[in-house]
């Protein structure tokens, strides 16, 4: 699990995205607007791109701003995320996994506490489409709220291009996903300035 507290950073050095060598200006000013749409923290917020968009960078950069306006970050990612909440690595339905989950948080009260203290946020990658609405029963329990995943802000990266996942269904086929975040699309690399990328055009 990688943790990003906000408070171990300088915010000064994080308003802005920073420009890569002989990086183009439409991909500069795309990251930036995607950064501006997850900091301000309206809604959660989905960043869509190919290998070399630098999504990566705009979730980042966003987690830690994000957390200096919260007091503290967590930013996890796939499978760490799953073991935060106690997820077992099974296949049972649903709302079993998500009652197993639930047992094992009450059984490590500094995790309990840690995930009702704290504003977290979500770096997805290829959850299923399950798994999503596993976590959201978990997280209205622990949050006690009806709001998607118990109100949880939550800012991600996504390449529906990537290989999907292996159990279960992509998590776009989710009716949360399109209910409850706003898509940003990176369409011009970071990486390959002279290259023609079609991929999302």
């Amino acid at each position: 699990m990688h943790l990003a507290l906000a408070q171990d950073c300088l915010p000064g050095a994080f308003t802005s995205v920073p420009k890569a060598d002989k990086q183009t200006e439409e991909s500069y000013k795309a990251q930036q607007e995607g950064l501006h749409i997850m900091t301000a923290q309206v809604s959660n917020v989905v960043e869509v791109g190919a290998a070399g968009m630098g999504k990566m960078t705009v979730l980042q950069l966003a987690a830690v701003l994000i957390g200096f306006s919260m007091g503290y970050w967590v930013l996890v990612g796939g499978v760490h995320f799953t073991k935060l909440l106690c997820i077992p690595a099974k296949t049972p339905p649903l709302t079993r996994l998500a009652e197993i989950a639930l047992r094992r948080l009450e059984c490590n009260p500094a995790l309990l506490h840690l995930l009702r203290t704290h504003q977290c946020s979500v770096l997805c990658r290829q959850f299923s489409r399950e798994l999503v609405t596993c976590i959201d029963i978990i997280l209205h329990q622990v949050w006690g709220s009806n709001l998607f995943f118990g109100g949880l802000l939550v800012v991600a990266t996504m390449d529906n291009r990537q290989l999907q996942p292996v159990d279960g269904h992509p998590p776009l086929l989710s009716p949360y996903m399109i209910t409850n975040f706003a898509f940003h699309r990176l369409r011009a690399s970071v990486r390959y300035h002279t290259c023609e990328m079609t991929l999302y055009r």
